[in-house]
């Protein structure tokens, strides 16, 4: 397969985005100021059936506007890449105010050998989940936090291309499946951890648990892990055993990173996460039974 290994000096921008108007005029903003406007080349957004102004605000910084037809944010990347046509194209999230030192820092990473994907890194806005976050990519290996997302990136087109087959399918683990094929074909993903972007978010950590391990989201991970289309470590997280074992140690853990850390928090919040990945797997594998029976 093809890499280009070059540093993007010209690139489409694109953003797939739902009900995203309270954040849109900072992000949107914040990606003129970071980006030079001669490496700017289309700016595509793609809008999914929002009921507020997403789209005419966009509209209104100078981006062209698609519908998400096949919905989710499979759908929105895979609409958005049928309308890049520049080697390389960069994807921003609606709500990721996003870091000054993007530029050039995260391209850079592009001239590597066989990368055809870096990213920077982001932390919550909101003050406890931002230092609970701080604290768990530091301990990356004893947590088991993934570090790739799909919402600071650049990406070299065409490999891309060749390995986003029926990404529309899935409404919330594109970046897990995009990483295990990149995986699996012997090319590369970077993550820039020193270039921090922030991530707006309002709401506190109860919310954002059940919202970012409940069991709607959770089901399309844990049915892809079975079927091993995540990345190996993923496809090991999501085993029953894995997670009972991690629920059964997690009070100690817990308690041990918010001594470590001074993060009284995290006895909470790392209890809290495995259990609700736990419950989330119950109800998963319960369904998943009652399909085969």
């Amino acid at each position: 397969m093809g890499v280009n290994n070059d540093f993007p000096r010209s690139m489409d921008i694109v953003m797939w985005a739902k009900n995203g108007a309270t954040f849109l005029p900072l992000t949107l903003k914040r990606i003129n100021e970071v980006l030079p406007d001669k490496v700017v080349h289309e700016r595509i957004f793609v809008d999914d059936h929002s009921m507020d102004d997403s789209a005419s605000i966009a509209d209104k910084f100078g981006w062209n506007v698609y519908d998400n037809t096949s919905g989710g944010i499979g759908g929105g990347f895979k609409e958005a890449l049928r309308r890049v046509d520049c080697p390389f194209f960069a994807s921003f999230e609606q709500d990721l105010l996003l870091s000054r030192k993007w530029w050039p820092t995260v391209p850079l990473h592009m001239k590597k050998k066989r990368v055809v994907v870096a990213q920077g890194w982001r932390l919550s806005s909101q003050p406890v989940l931002n230092a609970i976050e701080k604290v768990t990519t530091d301990f990356r290996p004893i947590i088991g936090t993934p570090l790739y997302s799909i919402d600071n990136n650049v990406y070299d087109t065409e490999a891309i291309r060749r390995l986003a087959d029926g990404l529309e399918k899935f409404r919330y683990a594109v970046d897990s499946v995009l990483l295990a094929r990149i995986t699996r074909a012997g090319l590369a993903w970077v993550t820039e951890q020193n270039v921090l972007s922030l991530h707006l978010k309002p709401v506190g950590f109860t919310e954002y648990v059940k919202g970012r391990y409940g069991a709607p989201r959770m089901a399309e991970y844990f049915t892809l892990a079975s079927k091993k289309q995540l990345p190996p470590s993923e496809v090991k997280k999501f085993t029953f055993e894995h997670l009972a074992t991690r629920l059964a140690a997690s009070p100690l853990i817990g308690l041990a990173l918010s001594y470590v850390k001074k993060q009284p928090w995290l006895s909470i919040y790392y209890p809290m996460v495995r259990l609700q990945l736990f419950k989330s797997f119950k109800e998963w594998a319960k369904l998943e039974g009652g399909k085969s029976s």
